[in-house]
């Protein structure tokens, strides 16, 4: 990258009148240098909300999740704790079928392998 860069850029932005007009010459040359040494990335929205979710989720785990999901806006409306104690249940059992998945998907993988 250095090398892209003049040996006396300092003395040259110097010699330009107008402090914007120096600014627009330093960030023009940093972005052609950097669209040469950055790679660039492109962005798909539906692969970033989809990440997180690296395995397909049977209906019994759905509805588990939804019930945890009421079960929590319960809890925060009332703020009892027979509410919160359905919550952490909830809240345990989609842990347990999560992982249930997780472990059956990568033993699929591993005999694929």
């Amino acid at each position: 990258m250095r090398k892209d860069f003049p040996q006396k850029w300092t003395e040259k932005v110097l010699k330009i009148d107008g402090l914007e007009d120096k600014w627009s010459t330093v960030k023009n040359k940093l972005k052609e240098v950097e669209s040469i040494y950055v790679p660039s990335r492109t962005y798909d929205s539906n692969l970033a909300r989809d990440r997180h979710r690296l395995i397909k989720l049977d209906e019994g785990t759905k509805m588990a999740i939804k019930k945890k999901n009421r079960s929590w806006s319960r809890y925060m409306e009332t703020k009892n704790s027979d509410k919160l104690q359905e919550y952490k249940k909830w809240r345990n059992k989609v842990q347990c079928l999560t992982r249930k998945l997780q472990k059956k998907r990568g033993k699929r993988h591993s005999r694929s392998s």
